[in-house]
């Protein structure tokens, strides 16, 4: 489709190429591969399309670039020239999940290991907030541990509050145990 001048929309929704696709000075007003699968090359030298680009959806990257890293990485910098960069980080990390089921398929027990790591605990860089989850909980957890245990135990050497200022602190006759330590000491152990 070399020199090609489409002059309504050019319309290939869930189109299959299974060969290359040649689309080299082609002018259109309106492009659209929606749900299309490229299984090969696609060239679009010297082509211009006057239309927004419709976002392409993560879900449909994995489908459509099934096995093909060099196709990732290519929408990968396109995305960056054109400064979607959120759209290039989602495009990435659809890359590295798809490749770490694909060690695990390959018996690269090792490298799925540590790739799955770096998904669960940082996902590749690109999700910022799983760390301080991580934390949080095992802050969570470690507190737990130290109060269901009773690990941790109050000093002897610090006095305690004499009779009516001890019941005014409680708010209840009942003393409380002299070594008992209260989850939120224990909390703050397991944070520190």
């Amino acid at each position: 489709m070399t020199k090609t001048h489409f002059q309504q929309a050019a319309n290939f929704r869930y189109a299959l190429f299974n060969q290359e696709a040649y689309f080299q000075d082609a002018k259109s007003h309106d492009l659209s591969f929606d749900y299309g699968q490229l299984s090969k090359e696609a060239f679009f030298d010297g082509a211009r399309i006057n239309s927004t680009p419709s976002p392409i959806e993560p879900s449909t990257i994995s489908s459509t670039f099934a096995d093909d890293d060099t196709a990732y990485y290519l929408l990968i910098e396109n995305f960056k020239k054109q400064d979607f960069s959120d759209d290039a980080n989602d495009c990435y990390y659809s890359y590295r999940y798809k490749h770490m089921w694909e060690l695990l398929r390959q018996w690269k027990v090792d490298s799925w290991f540590f790739d799955l790591l770096a998904w669960a605990t940082y996902g590749y860089g690109l999700r910022p907030v799983r760390p301080l989850g991580w934390s949080v909980l095992f802050i969570l957890l470690g507190g737990a541990f130290f109060f269901v245990t009773k690990s941790i135990s109050r000093s002897k050497s610090r006095p305690e509050p004499s009779g009516n200022r001890r019941r005014a602190i409680r708010g209840k006759d009942s003393p409380q145990r002299a070594n008992e330590a209260s989850i939120w000491l224990a909390l703050l152990l397991s944070a520190t």
